[in-house]
């Protein structure tokens, strides 16, 4: 050992829990993504807009029945507009899932890169920092020393 003795790992701590929380956001991303693509394809508002549509003759031959008939079309016709809405802004939000997950990619990269810099240059105050001229100077003046065994040491 020398006079500086430099733990890396203990400079730059274990870094777990960052990861680790990193991993749960991903992981979450990755789920909303799984559950917007299973619901797209089910999810059709078109469906909807056809299945669910009604002839102005079926709210019977009362005064009110054309009435009724013109306000639920345009009811209907409202509710599946919103809903093709709706799906498109879920196939927008997965989009940005997906933009989101190439950021925290690029960012992770980004500080693995980062850490290895810093890792290296601690590694190398570390190793440079140990004191070895100082051991080096010490142990060539020891040898250099006249010492008589029958005298002892200096």
């Amino acid at each position: 050992m020398g006079l500086i003795d430099l733990d890396v790992r203990t400079l730059l701590g274990s870094g777990t829990a960052g990861v680790n929380e990193l991993e749960l956001v991903v992981e979450k991303i990755n789920d909303a993504i799984k559950e917007i693509s299973v619901a797209e394809a089910s999810f059709v508002p078109e469906t909807f807009a056809f299945g669910a549509s009604l002839t102005p003759g079926s709210f019977g031959d009362a005064d009110s029945a054309p009435g009724l008939a013109h306000h639920y079309q345009r009811a209907h016709e409202v509710t599946w507009k919103t809903l093709r809405g709706v799906k498109a802004d879920l196939v927008e939000f997965r989009s940005a899932c997906r933009a989101a997950m190439q950021e925290i990619q690029a960012a992770d990269d980004q500080a693995a890169d980062n850490l290895r810099v810093i890792t290296r240059a601690l590694e190398g105050v570390a190793t440079r920092g140990r004191g070895r001229a100082s051991s080096e100077a010490h142990h060539r003046a020891r040898q250099a020393q006249d010492v008589d065994p029958a005298e002892g040491t200096l």
